[in-house]
């Protein structure tokens, strides 16, 4: 009891007699502890939300290539064994060397194609691998572009043309259909190293036509009929997070492999997927080291310099209550307690802070209650340390200090630090300038995003230079100025070059002089602040220009308007959107995509000479790095 009246007591006056560096020291530590809270949660609810916003597309989880008929079966108890919701269909495929059809008077012909033998249930099942454009959503139905290079319709007649010298088979469109997801319908299992781009050709049949069809070719030429499992799981038991979705995902498929060893051989498209967005969220967590611990740094250095400011009154404290009979554990108890009270209060006023900043910009959206309980106690015990740091350390040092067995050695101070001595501020900075000066001259970019590729990678060497440039720049304010407070000030207040002083000029120099590290200390800590600021805003100059850049060249402008059948009705759409508020410029382009050997790429048609004002494209995307250039390459290419 009596430990807890004079701990009470101790903190009552520190209330009443230091208020402001107490508020201070609060305040200090509940910044650190709301941008912790903040960014952790952000990113803690980004990198949960990767892993079902990256599969929500995903039709088909597994293919399954079986290696005979018979396998069918088997393959099926396997997938249910390993998960027993999952839905799955078998589909056909067989190779032909071409399809024939006759229309107004001429035979059209195509190369080789494939032929899918489709279940009745497969459109139930996998929604979004098949879209119908035109007639019937069963039956027979064949891709667009095969329709438009035979130049049939709904009701024409097709001939396919049997592998192994067998008598043609001629079929009845019911409908005319797109795959959307044809690279992955039509993907190599196992992978080949060069991916081959899906067939143009295709036809699909239900697939009971499709075993009377091919039965024949498949015992002349087996190697042209196969047939693939469809399965898509259930997804219930994958964590949140991509690492461990990943984990999990390969677990499962060692499972299902050795299940089905011999019967088939398996394409797991979600572990691929998974994989990609892996690389996004360690990406996520490199943003909060970037952006998030430089911030910590400065509120942590600014709690420190807070707390430090009342040095010279805590020793005082600490002799008078010496000299009343207290002994070095209690004062270290009284400092713990004061340090524990700021912790409490800055805890408090920084979870506080933190809530309103998260529900007002929305930063925790997809983390749980639980997950924001957890990083408010990660945030709180983080306050914690850094209050024993301000204060209970400061008061542990003073004590070892000023004990009589200490007073008996003659201590030395360094006036020279090692890191001054090894010109560790120059080093820094000249490896900073080194580290920009390669990034610039090499093409540096922070994030490689290949054309059409969902995944991107980390150009971790883009850290050192700004790591460089924040120490050394630290450290070289701390040199200059702690040159200049011990000697340019003194010398400036002899020439009596110092203004607004006059004859007060040396008792001043001699003050500031005397002041030399803290205020050294105080300008280092703004140097650090502006460096970190200047990083993180030229970061974010940098992440939004590429960002807009990103969606000109993906969508053209802010807002895409396609699906226009006509060019008069284009020319009135844009005639309307140019004169509609808040709208700049409203210019046409066309959209296509072409394959460029296996690599499919997006196609536009632009008018160089107005598309700038709709865009900020800069002229080194067009070719000559003009825009006036652009037709004349047109035409040449034409």
């Amino acid at each position: 009891m009596l430990f807890l009246r004079v701990v009470s007591s101790w903190i009552v006056s520190m209330i009443r007699r230091r208020p402001a560096r107490l508020v201070g020291t609060m305040f200090g530590i509940s910044l650190a502890l709301a941008l912790l809270a903040c960014l952790g949660s952000f990113i803690d609810s980004s990198v949960r939300s990767m892993t079902s916003r990256a599969i929500e597309n995903l039709p088909i989880d597994w293919q399954i290539l079986l290696n005979s008929g018979p396998s069918e079966k088997a393959i099926a108890t396997a997938v249910r064994q390993s998960d027993s919701d999952a839905v799955l269909e078998t589909v056909g495929y067989a190779d032909v060397p071409g399809l024939e059809a006759k229309t107004a008077g001429t035979i059209q012909t195509t190369g080789a194609a494939v032929i899918l033998g489709i279940p009745q249930e497969y459109r139930k099942v996998f929604p979004s691998e098949i879209a119908t454009m035109l007639g019937a959503d069963s039956g027979v139905l064949i891709a667009q572009q095969a329709a438009a290079n035979l130049h049939i319709s709904v009701g024409d007649s097709v001939t396919i043309q049997r592998a192994g010298g067998l008598n043609p088979m001629e079929v009845k469109i019911d409908g005319i259909i797109n795959l959307p997801d044809s690279p992955a319908i039509f993907q190599q299992i196992p992978a080949e190293a060069n991916p081959q781009a899906p067939p143009d050709n295709v036809l699909l049949l239900p697939v009971k036509m499709w075993r009377d069809i091919f039965s024949e070719q498949l015992a002349v030429q087996p190697g042209t009929v196969r047939s693939q499992v469809h399965v898509r799981t259930s997804r219930t038991q994958l964590p949140a997070t991509p690492e461990a979705a990943y984990t999990r995902e390969l677990q499962e498929l060692h499972h299902l492999e050795l299940s089905i060893a011999g019967r088939g051989l398996v394409a797991d498209n979600l572990a691929a997927r998974l994989a990609r967005v892996r690389e996004d969220s360690l990406y996520a967590k490199v943003l909060f080291l970037f952006l998030g611990l430089p911030g910590l740094v400065v509120a942590s250095l600014l709690t420190l310099s807070i707390a430090g400011s009342g040095a010279v009154r805590r020793r005082q404290q600490q002799a008078l209550l010496r000299t009343r009979g207290a002994s070095v554990g209690m004062l270290l108890n009284l400092a713990s307690a004061e340090a524990v009270a700021v912790a409490l209060g800055g805890g408090v006023l920084g979870a506080a802070l933190a809530l309103a900043v998260s529900r007002a910009f929305k930063l925790a959206l997809g983390i749980s209650f639980v997950g924001m309980i957890w990083w408010l106690i990660v945030s709180f015990l983080v306050g914690l340390l850094l209050a024993l740091m301000a204060l209970l350390k400061p008061t542990w040092h003073d004590l070892r200090r000023s004990s009589v067995a200490s007073s008996r050695t003659v201590w030395f101070p360094k006036t020279n630090p090692l890191w001054r001595r090894l010109w560790l501020d120059i080093v820094l900075l000249t490896a900073a300038g080194v580290d920009l000066w390669w990034m610039a001259s090499t093409g540096y970019q922070l994030v490689l995003a290949p054309e059409g590729g969902a995944s991107v990678s980390v150009h971790y060497e883009a850290f050192i230079g700004p790591f460089c440039l924040w120490i050394g720049t630290m450290l070289v304010t701390l040199r200059i100025f702690g040159f200049l407070l011990e000697r340019g000030i003194p010398f400036a207040a002899r020439l009596r070059l110092l203004p607004f002083i006059g004859k007060l000029s040396r008792i001043v120099a001699a003050s500031l002089a005397r002041q030399k590290r803290s205020l050294s200390q105080a300008m280092a800590l703004v140097a650090l602040a502006v460096s970190f600021a200047s990083s993180t805003a030229i970061f974010d100059a940098t992440y939004q220009t590429q960002s807009r850049i990103d969606a000109e060249l993906t969508n053209g402008g802010d807002v895409t308007v396609s699906g226009i059948p006509s060019a008069t009705i284009a020319s009135d759409l844009l005639t309307k959107l140019g004169k509609a508020k808040n709208i700049v410029a409203a210019r046409a382009m066309l959209h296509g995509y072409a394959y460029v050997g296996n690599d499919l790429q997006d196609i536009y048609g632009i008018d160089p000479r107005t598309i700038g004002e709709a865009t900020q494209l800069a002229d080194s995307y067009f070719a000559d790095g003009g825009r006036a250039h652009g037709p004349r390459q047109v035409e040449e290419s034409a």
